[in-house]
């Protein structure tokens, strides 16, 4: 986990966050929060081919993949987030 929080510093200036809330009258809503990380696409492939950064380990795509599907998994188990989508 500190390895990717090392990266998102890394990186910063490099991505772009977009957060969009709609709610309607009778509480009911939507939260869609987008990370674009297009513009480091080849920074990321440079950071990847390495084993550390700052004494902290680089997860492989694969740890990567792994730690965003259990982030989904565990958004999806919250109430409320009936129709979560993770691209």
């Amino acid at each position: 986990m500190a390895a990717l929080l090392v990266i998102a510093v890394l990186l910063t200036g490099c991505s772009e966050i977009v957060e969009k809330v709609d709610l309607k009258d009778d509480g009911a809503g939507m939260f869609q929060f987008t990370v674009s990380m297009s513009k480091s696409k080849t920074k990321i492939a440079s950071i990847l081919k390495m084993k550390t950064i700052n004494g902290k380990p680089v997860p492989t795509k694969a740890e990567i993949i792994q730690k965003v599907k259990k982030i989904e998994s565990s958004l999806k188990s919250c109430t409320g987030s009936a129709m979560l989508q993770v691209a």
